[in-house]
């Protein structure tokens, strides 16, 4: 297992580099459901925009050049942001602008897929490859992204295994289920971000290349981070009080 985030960044570069060291590369990020400059906070699901950023702020790091394109989410937003020389955004406007739950975006798919292929250029020479989050923004890279570009998919939740733990059909469509095949088989890789999901998604899509299958966690800089205090009281207690937790009072 990697332990920092600049050797899963250096991996997953290997990976979309097909195993060369060669990282000055033009790549595409689509993360259709998420704007990946949006802060955490208030409504937010779990965290997938913040691992959008921070990748691409370390493949930028790296000296490859970034184009997100994801979803025009707030009136506040500008539709297009070049943010220093080898980053930049659009923000494509579909859909009412305000954040939508990414299961809620799947009426928009094919809105999503015209407005994408209308906003960059995805014919062959002009994209290194393609890195598609979540299994809506898999689907338009699949349905608009050629052979000669490679298209890698970040695996951020998996529809059958959500079914399986008794999430209702009203989310997990069989239509994401369909869309989640194609997705599949379609990249030429697939990335998992623990090795419960790449499990799962072995069990789950038997038709899947286990070859193409890359299990690269998260990276947790734990010069940084710590384990979490048992309630968020209790974090405002201790930090109040001013109050250094001890090596067993952490539970």
């Amino acid at each position: 297992m990697l332990d920092s985030p600049s050797e899963n960044v250096l991996y997953m570069l290997r990976v979309l580099c097909s195993i060369t060291t060669d990282y000055s590369m033009q790549i595409c990020v689509l993360c259709l459901t998420d704007d990946p400059f949006d802060p955490p906070g208030h409504g937010r699901h779990g965290g997938s925009h913040r691992v959008m950023f921070d990748m691409g702020r370390h493949f930028v790091r790296r000296g490859a050049t970034i184009t997100y394109v994801c979803r025009r989410n707030s009136t506040d937003k500008a539709t297009f942001e070049q943010l220093g020389a080898r980053c930049r955004i659009h923000r494509i406007p579909v859909g009412p602008p305000e954040r939508m739950p990414y299961y809620a975006c799947a009426g928009l798919l094919d809105e999503m897929t015209e407005a994408v292929g209308a906003t960059i250029d995805l014919t062959p020479g002009s994209f290194d490859c393609l890195v598609s989050y979540n299994w809506l923004s898999g689907e338009v890279a699949a349905r608009l992204c050629p052979p000669s570009i490679s298209h890698t998919h970040y695996v951020l939740t998996l529809g059958r295994a959500k079914r399986a733990s008794g999430e209702s059909k009203d989310k997990i469509s069989d239509f994401w289920l369909a869309c989640e095949d194609n997705v599949f088989a379609h990249a030429r890789y697939v990335i998992t971000g623990s090795t419960r999901e790449r499990q799962d998604l072995l069990s789950l899509y038997p038709a899947v290349n286990p070859e193409k299958i890359f299990c690269i966690p998260p990276g947790v800089d734990l010069n940084v981070y710590g384990r979490r205090p048992r309630s968020a009281d209790h974090l405002v207690r201790r930090a109040s009080d001013r109050f250094s937790e001890g090596p067993n009072d952490a539970g």
